[in-house]
C-alpha cells in the first residue's frame, strides 16, 4: 500500500570509515539527498501501479468485445468451478479499475453515465444478496453436533439407568447379608472359646479344692502351682491369637471378593451404557442423514421447478416478442435459447449435485468422528475403573469385625 511521506518513517545506521574532508558532504547527503531519493522511489512506485491500471484501461478500450468477452468466459469458468461472485474478496484497486473500466465503455458504446452507475449499483446489490443467501444455504444444510447428555435424557437409556441402579442396590444387599453373616459366625465362635476356657478354668479351682481337702498339703500346694495356670492360660491364648488371625483372613479374603465383585459389575454396566449409547447415536446419525438429504431432495426439486418456469418464461417471452418477423427466427431464437438453457440447467444441476455430495460427506465424516470419540471415552471410563480397583487393591490392609 502506498504511503505519504508525511507516514513513512526510515532510520538508518550506517557504520563506516569517512576521512576528515569528507564528513560534511556525508552530513549533507544523509541529511538532504537520501530522503529525497525515498520520496522519489515511493512515487515511482506509485506511478508503476496507475500505469498497469491505465495499461488495463487502455487494453479495454482499444478493444471492448475482446474485454467483455475475456470478462465472460473468467465468470463463467468460476461458476463451472463451483465459485460464486461473492466468494472473491476484491481489491479496492481492482474494483476501482473495473468500475473505470466499465465506465469507459459503456461511454464508448454510447450509454449514458447515469445508466452505468446504475448497472454498478444493480451489480454490487446483486452481490451483497448473494453472499446472505449462500450463507442462508449453508445455515439451512448445517446440522447441529449430537451430544452425548441429550442421548442419555432417552427412554432407554433411563430405563438400563434404573436397572443397572437396581442391580447395585441388590449387590450391596448380598454383601450385606454375606458380612452379618459372617460377622455371627465368628461371634458364636469367639464366645464358644471364652465359654470353654472358663469352663477348663473352673474345673481346674473345683479341682484343686477337693484335692487339698483329701491329700497333704504339700501336693495340694503342688496342684495349684501358678506355672500349671499359666501353662493353661497361654494354651488359652495361643487358642485364642489363632483364632483371632484366622477370622482375619477370612474377612479380609471376604472384602476382597466383595470388591471384586464390585468392579466386575462396574465394569460389565459401563459396557452396557456405551454399547445402548452407541446404539442411540447411530439412531441418531442416521435421522440427521436422513433429514439431510430430505432437504437436498427439496432443493433439487424447487431448482427444477425454477428451471422449468425460468424455461417457460423466455419461451412466453420469445412468443411474444413483436419485433420477430417470421416463424423461422422465432423458433431459431427458441432452439437457441433451449440449447443455453439446457447447458445453464446441467450446471446448475451439476453444481447441487457436487454441492449434495460435500454435504453428505462432511456429515458422514462428523459421523465417524462422534463414534470414535465415543469408543474413546468408554476405554477411557474402563481404564479408569480398572485404575481405581488396582488402586484399592494395593491399598487394601488385614481387616477384622469391631
Amino acid at each position: 500500500m502506498a504511503m505519504v511521506l508525511p507516514c513513512l518513517f526510515v532510520r538508518i545506521v550506517i557504520k563506516t570509515y569517512v576521512p576528515d574532508e569528507l564528513s560534511a558532504f556525508c552530513l549533507y547527503y544523509f541529511a538532504h539527498i537520501l530522503p529525497i531519493l525515498l520520496a522519489l522511489l515511493i512515487v515511482v512506485k506509485t506511478c508503476i501501479r496507475e500505469m498497469e491500471i491505465l495499461a488495463g484501461l487502455v487494453d479495454a478500450l482499444a478493444d471492448p468485445r475482446a474485454y467483455l468477452s475475456a470478462q465472460e468466459k473468467r465468470k463463467e469458468a468460476l461458476h463451472n468451478m463451483g465459485v460464486e461472485d461473492s466468494d472473491i474478496v476484491e481489491v479496492a484497486t481492482s474494483s476501482v479499475r473495473t468500475a473505470s473500466t466499465k465506465n469507459a465503455l459503456l461511454r464508448i458504446n454510447g450509454g449514458p453515465l447515469e445508466q452505468s452507475c446504475d448497472s454498478l449499483k444493480s451489480t454490487a446489490s446483486l452481490k451483497e444478496t448473494a453472499r446472505p443467501n449462500s450463507e442462508a444455504s449453508d445455515t439451512k444444510h448445517k446440522v447441529e453436533a449430537i451430544n452425548l447428555s441429550d442421548l442419555k435424557k432417552d427412554k432407554c437409556f433411563q430405563k438400563l439407568t434404573r436397572k443397572l441402579q437396581k442391580d447395585v442396590e441388590e449387590l450391596k444387599k448380598r454383601h450385606q447379608k454375606q458380612r452379618e453373616s459372617i460377622q455371627k459366625q465368628q461371634q458364636t465362635t469367639v464366645d464358644k472359646l471364652i465359654c470353654d476356657s472358663h469352663k477348663q478354668s473352673r474345673k481346674r479351682t473345683v479341682g484343686s479344692s477337693n484335692s487339698s481337702g483329701q491329700k497333704h498339703e504339700s501336693l495340694a500346694t503342688m496342684q495349684s502351682d501358678p506355672t500349671q495356670r499359666s501353662a493353661a492360660d497361654m494354651a488359652n491364648s495361643h487358642r485364642m491369637k489363632s483364632l483371632v488371625m484366622s477370622q482375619t483372613n477370612e474377612w479380609s479374603s471376604l472384602m476382597r471378593k466383595h470388591e471384586t465383585e464390585c468392579y466386575q459389575l462396574r465394569r460389565s454396566q459401563i459396557k452396557e451404557e456405551f454399547e445402548l449409547l452407541g446404539k442411540l447415536l447411530h439412531d441418531a446419525q442416521k435421522q440427521q442423514m436422513n433429514m439431510l438429504k430430505l432437504r437436498l431432495e427439496a432443493e433439487n426439486k424447487d431448482l427444477k421447478q425454477a428451471q422449468t418456469k425460468k424455461s417457460m418464461d423466455d419461451a412466453r417471452s420469445i412468443q411474444q416478442d413483436k419485433n420477430i418477423k417470421t416463424k423461422a427466427e422465432r423458433d431459431r431464437r427458441i432452439k437457441e435459447m433451449n440449447e443455453k438453457n439446457l447447458k445453464m440447467f446441467f450446471e446448475e444441476r451439476k453444481r447441487l449435485a457436487i454441492k449434495a455430495q460435500k454435504h453428505e460427506e462432511q456429515l458422514m465424516k462428523r459421523h465417524e468422528e462422534q463414534h470414535e470419540q465415543l469408543e474413546k471415552d468408554a476405554q477411557r471410563a474402563l481404564e479408569l475403573e480398572e485404575m481405581n480397583y488396582r488402586e484399592a487393591r494395593l491399598a487394601s490392609k488385614p481387616e477384622f469385625v469391631c
